[in-house]
């Protein structure tokens, strides 16, 4: 069995919004000077004269010649013996037969807008993006991170999975995002030879007219101070900008051993610790995920995340070559005296990613494609996505058990205590929105996998203004570490009630009413079983992502409040709906459904 990978632990680079402004500076007037640099891209549209096998058949390929003036030929990252430091999965995981199309490369002609040394990939059965770049070492690097924004600043769709809560087709919020190199610790920035980054992108269709800039930026700094060993090894990071007070969140890349060795040492703390968790940068499992994990054979990771570690990260099984990747949230904090920021000297490059894709003339075709360029445009990145954020609708009122602990009182009343009260129950409801130029290829089926309540993101309170339900439950704890906090939507209240002197005679069933519950710090999980068939080969995709919930009240129930006092049934709560109270004493606004 192929190594399993595993997107893990994340870091955030700290960087003030002045900062970010200065990035977003520079890159204009790099892009200025570099008016039509989209020139110097070889694509569907454009062809190359010193490596003219490249995009359509870059597999056969062994070396590719830069366009660095002189004899300069290099080998291809995913042959024997590439100057690299990436891994072998991320260097060798572009082939056709799994999805993969070359989009553009750089290497056109000597002399040609030198160091200008990118590739970009594009899966098309599990919509990751790709990106090489040769790095020939002219420089010391520190910090480097490479970037992709919209070149007019418009804010799209393909950003929304880069950050730990994804986005439905209906969010546009963010215009950039920033990512670590793929390659070794975080503070050495490039390393001479092949670097790279990747990231998933949803089905999303409002790029067809916008410019894309790809490029690089470096933090120069003589003194660190990091938040958590474990975050110095991560690698891959991506950073959305435009973060609360000038923090990022981030999904970074762990493989091999490094997430192997993270999910025993979390696992072995979980057993050492229960719920009593400290709040450390390695993390924590909940007991119900630790004693799910410690069921699995020894090694079996993939068995793990099915468990329920996907509840926690999102991730893509691929289980044709069993490559799992999953994702989490952290932070890296870069302070100290002699900070410098600065441009890194790598080339940008511009380009339209729709063209890439899309093409009129049917220049120099590619047979990459799932699709017939030939038959016309419309094609877009990404598998799938969902048309709103997911809706979580609680049930209002719950059966309660026939008092047993009461007191009787002088005029025939009772009072009945330390009455539990199970968690509400629910139903979810979300649509599935799948690229169409997929749908042909396999069956596409999505489903609920899993409601948690967010304590803190990035290390932050998670919307410290509003209250949960799950906050008066004692739930118990889901995933913990120095980002975030999860808890399970389990547990229970004690509540106690007065009964009448009738009413003891009169009542048989016993109801608790938790009110309306139409906001809070819920996160429902989502999962799409993909099952593709492609060049004679079948693909079985998991892919699942995290959403903040959509709240809905069902106007019936509502209705239907009056009739669990009917008869020999009560409300023991009726003046006092649990929620309704709670969302009263914080300041929340009350909302009439009647």
């Amino acid at each position: 069995m192929k190594q399993l990978y595993f997107i893990l632990l994340s870091l955030v680079l700290l960087s003030c919004s002045e900062n970010i402004s200065e990035l977003a500076n520079d890159d204009r007037q790099a892009s200025l000077k570099q008016e039509n640099q989209t020139r110097a891209t070889v694509d569907i549209h454009n062809q190359s004269t010193t490596n003219p096998t490249l995009l359509n058949d870059w597999e056969n390929v062994q070396t590719i010649s830069l366009n660095t003036s002189g004899n300069h030929n290099v080998t291809a990252p995913w042959a024997n013996g590439t100057a690299s430091s990436l891994s072998e999965s991320f260097r060798k995981d572009i082939k056709k037969e799994d999805g993969w199309v070359m989009l553009f490369h750089t290497f056109k002609q000597k002399g040609l807008d030198e160091r200008q040394n990118y590739m970009l990939f594009y899966n098309q059965l599990t919509g990751y993006i790709k990106v090489f770049y040769y790095y020939e070492g002219e420089r010391a690097s520190q910090g480097t991170q490479w970037y992709i924004k919209t070149a007019n600043g418009s804010c799209l769709k393909l950003f929304n999975l880069t950050n730990f809560l994804a986005f439905p087709d209906d969010v546009a919020d963010i215009n950039m995002a920033v990512f670590s190199n793929q390659v070794g610790d975080p503070t050495k920035g490039l390393q001479t030879g092949w670097n790279g980054f990747e990231f998933e992108v949803p089905y999303c269709t409002d790029y067809a007219d916008k410019e894309f800039i790809l490029g690089a930026y470096d933090k120069q700094i003589t003194k660190y101070n990091f938040l958590g060993n474990v975050n110095l090894n991560s690698s891959g990071t991506i950073t959305p900008m435009g973060g609360i007070s000038g923090w990022q969140s981030t999904v970074a890349n762990l493989a091999g051993q490094g997430a192997k060795s993270l999910i025993d040492d979390n696992l072995k703390k979980s057993r050492k610790t229960g719920n009593n968790t400290k709040n450390d940068s390695t993390g924590t499992f909940g007991q119900k995920l630790a004693d799910l994990v410690s069921k699995i054979p020894a090694g079996n990771y993939a068995q793990a995340i099915s468990a329920g570690l996907s509840l926690i990260f999102g991730k893509t099984t691929v289980t044709n070559n069993y490559d799992v990747k999953l994702t989490t949230t952290g932070k890296v904090e870069f302070n100290g005296t002699g900070t410098t920021e600065m441009t890194s000297g790598i080339p940008s490059v511009t380009f339209n990613l729709y063209s890439l894709m899309n093409s009129e003339q049917n220049k120099n075709i590619t047979s990459s494609f799932v699709y017939n360029l030939a038959e016309g445009n419309g094609h877009y990145v990404g598998v799938w996505s969902l048309q709103t954020l997911p809706k979580v609708c609680f049930r209002r009122i719950t059966l309660i058990d026939n008092p047993t602990n009461w007191q009787l009182y002088s005029d025939g009343s009772i009072y009945i205590s330390y009455v539990k009260v199970k968690a509400p129950g629910y139903w979810t409801n979300h649509t599935l929105v799948v690229n169409p130029d997929l749908k042909e290829l396999g069956t596409f089926k999505s489903a609920f996998s899993g409601l948690m309540r967010c304590d803190s993101l990035s290390g932050k309170v998670y919307s410290p203004k509003m209250i949960d339900i799950g906050d008066y439950l004692h739930s118990s704890l889901a995933y913990q570490d120095k980002e975030k906090c999860l808890y399970n939507l389990d547990g229970n209240i004690e509540t106690s009630y007065k009964l009448s002197s009738s009413e003891r005679y009169n009542k048989r069933e016993f109801y608790f009413d938790w009110g309306n519950i139409d906001c809070g710090r819920q996160v429902i999980v989502i999962k799409c079983n993909n099952k593709i068939s492609y060049k004679g080969k079948t693909f079985d995709i998991q892919q699942t992502r995290s959403y903040p919930a959509s709240y809905h009240i069902d106007l019936g129930v509502v209705e239907d409040v009056p009739y669990y006092n009917e008869g020999r049934r009560k409300i023991v709560n009726g003046e006092e709906p649990f929620y309704e109270y709670k969302k009263w004493r914080n300041g929340i606004p009350i909302i009439d459904y009647e």
